[in-house]
């Protein structure tokens, strides 16, 4: 049941910070107008973001060679770790946007 509790409140925490990252983004957009600067800080956000669900992926992939296949790839647990990624993604894209923001 602890499972369960935790399940959710990754969700929860992958969903909001998925819709923070898109609100985000369409007000600091219309804040800077889309010139050179923001894009190059989206840009630099959303590669850090990428590199991060890339090596998150091949610690998971290297993983499962040591953990039983039959518990870990059922469609509920693939369905939560493809949202909990798409959370973690979002998390990081938000953090080093504010980053290079600072440094614009």
């Amino acid at each position: 049941m602890n499972n369960h509790i935790l399940l959710v409140g990754a969700l929860i925490i992958a969903t909001i910070s998925f819709l923070t990252l898109m609100v985000g983004n369409a007000v600091k957009s219309t804040k800077y107008k889309n010139n050179e600067e923001w894009k190059t800080v989206k840009t630099k956000a959303l590669s850090v973001s990428a590199f991060v669900l890339g090596a998150v992926f091949l610690c998971w992939e290297v993983l499962t060679f040591f953990i039983d296949p039959s518990t870990t790839y059922t469609l509920d647990n693939m369905h939560s770790f493809v949202m909990i990624l798409i959370g973690v993604q979002c998390i990081v894209a938000i953090v080093s946007a504010m980053y290079y923001e600072k440094k614009m």
